[in-house]
């Protein structure tokens, strides 16, 4: 809904536009930068073979350079945060976690009555890329966020 609007179908990248132009006009109207500070962190990214980072039984993390993709949300979030005139600072967690495909649970985790042997065995499809193994990839997000405190 915007306004009097309402949207039954939103391009979900024109959807994440308009709530991030939102977020940095309540916070352009709203917060002092001279008593606070904002740190906006990065998405986590996807790794699926639509993308081609197929994660799914990885032991290894990428090659710097080998996957230069930045996703769109990235795009769109860093143009909404140049427009602001408070001083947002961004921890870019998305570039840096692309690399660790390795880092989720999918051949880590052992799935409910399943034994290691069959769960070695699952397809593609089962690989969990929305959740990171600890320790690992989230507690670099963290040390990061302590270090600019």
């Amino acid at each position: 809904m915007e306004g009097k609007r309402v949207y039954v179908n939103l391009n979900p990248m024109v959807a994440y536009e308009k709530g991030l132009i939102t977020w940095a006009k309540w916070v352009d109207l709203n917060v002092d930068p001279r008593r606070s500070r904002i740190i906006f962190r990065s998405m986590s990214p996807r790794h699926n073979r639509e993308n081609g980072w197929k994660c799914y039984k990885q032991r290894e993390p990428l090659g710097f350079a080998s996957h230069p993709h930045v996703p769109q949300q990235m795009l769109v979030l860093k143009e909404v945060l140049r427009r602001m005139r408070f001083p947002v600072y961004l921890q870019d967690i998305t570039a840096m976690s692309a690399l660790r495909r390795d880092g989720h649970p999918s051949v880590y985790a052992r799935a409910a009555g399943q034994d290691q042997e069959k769960q070695q065995h699952l397809k593609d499809d089962s690989s969990d890329c929305s959740h990171w193994c600890l320790p690992g990839v989230p507690d670099l997000w963290n040390e990061m966020l302590s270090a600019l405190l």
